[in-house]
């Protein structure tokens, strides 16, 4: 199952009307994730985790602040923040310190 479908059978989302906006999320969560524990790629292990932090976003997604869809830039109100450092725990595991 792909982060994206984990992430709509999450919500209940049985449509693709919302995929544009789950797959912002999902790769800014993503990118978060891959910069804090040092590595190029999700690990599978690793896929609830986001899918997690992505229905925790959505799910407030009244904060966001801006979006531009042309050009996927996202700027989300401290709520992205929140819920990545929520997160941090299930991230340790897999960080690799240089």
């Amino acid at each position: 199952m792909s982060i994206l479908e984990r992430v709509k059978a999450l919500l209940g989302v049985t449509t693709d009307t919302q995929d544009a906006f789950l797959n912002a999320l999902i790769d800014e969560m993503s990118q978060r994730a891959k910069n804090y524990c040092n590595i190029r790629a999700i690990p599978v292990e690793l896929e609830p985790a986001i899918a997690r932090m992505v229905v925790n976003v959505y799910s407030e997604q009244s904060k966001v602040s801006e979006i531009k869809e042309a050009d996927r830039s996202f700027k989300f109100a401290e709520i992205t923040n929140n819920v990545f450092n929520s997160a941090l725990s299930d991230l340790h595991a897999f960080r690799v310190m240089f």
